[in-house]
């Protein structure tokens, strides 16, 4: 599930199967503000969610404590077969900054973890890459 993209839930039909919370105020933004509190207060570092099921890619991070300071970074890959999403930007309670954004096209994420650096690419079906970062250690 992504961090802070709400998906689902109509007025129709309340739900959310997002950490965000959506307009009709369900997610689990409460549930994940205790995780990142406990990420935060244990000085946990070189966290990266993976996240899929919106359609769409998108790297964040996010500084929640607004030190200036990234304190985690988010992943979205997806989808390989499945119809094409359009991105939508992360709501803001836990200050986001987007480093890509896009959608459109069948894709996958490639993460490759080699002493003490993570990249991170978004391929598409043809085998080319849209995006590519390395982020090193903390």
């Amino acid at each position: 599930m992504p961090l802070s993209n709400p998906k689902g839930g109509t007025a129709q039909m309340p739900g959310n199967d997002s950490w965000a919370r959506a307009a009709d105020g369900t997610g689990f933004q409460t549930e994940l503000r205790t995780i990142v509190d406990a990420i935060l207060k244990g000085k946990i570092r070189n966290v990266v969610w993976l996240a899929g099921d919106v359609h769409y890619t998108q790297v964040n991070a996010y500084d929640p404590n607004g030190d200036g300071v990234p304190d985690f970074h988010e992943f979205i890959a997806g989808p390989l077969s499945a119809i094409t999403g359009k991105p939508i930007p992360p709501n803001p309670p836990f200050k986001p900054t987007t480093f890509h954004s896009e959608g459109g096209f069948y894709n996958f994420g490639l993460i490759t973890v080699n002493k003490g650096e993570l990249r991170l690419e978004i391929v598409d079906d043809t085998g080319l890459p849209r995006f590519a970062r390395t982020f090193k250690a903390q």
